[in-house]
């Protein structure tokens, strides 16, 4: 006996990555794909699954890609970030945020 498959509407739609995020582009990651290093320079997971601006915001935070890399909004975000040494491997793993806006 066969399973019935999952109708279409239901379907999570497939996401693009940090990475491949157009310029002029922007969306909401989960909060877990940033990274602060101890000197306070922040970094985004390249491979973080990037949702649309109309989802739900809950633990998410809107990121823009500029010309010159990310922008990240953290104006409305109710938590804080732990700052680690992220070492230059780490760094190199990740991308870098040019800019944050705060909203304060």
């Amino acid at each position: 006996m066969s399973s019935p498959t999952m109708p279409e509407r239901f379907l999570e739609p497939e996401r693009p990555t940090l990475s491949e995020l157009a310029v002029g582009q922007s969306g909401l990651v989960m909060v877990t794909e940033i990274f602060v290093d101890t000197d306070r320079s922040t970094y985004l997971n390249p491979e973080a699954l990037v949702f649309g601006v109309d989802a739900p915001e809950t633990f998410k935070v809107r990121v823009e890609r500029e010309p010159e890399g990310f922008v990240l909004h953290l104006s409305r975000i109710p938590y804080s970030f732990s700052a680690n040494d992220l070492g230059d491997r780490g760094k190199a793993a990740l991308l870098p945020v040019i800019r944050i806006v705060s909203g304060d």
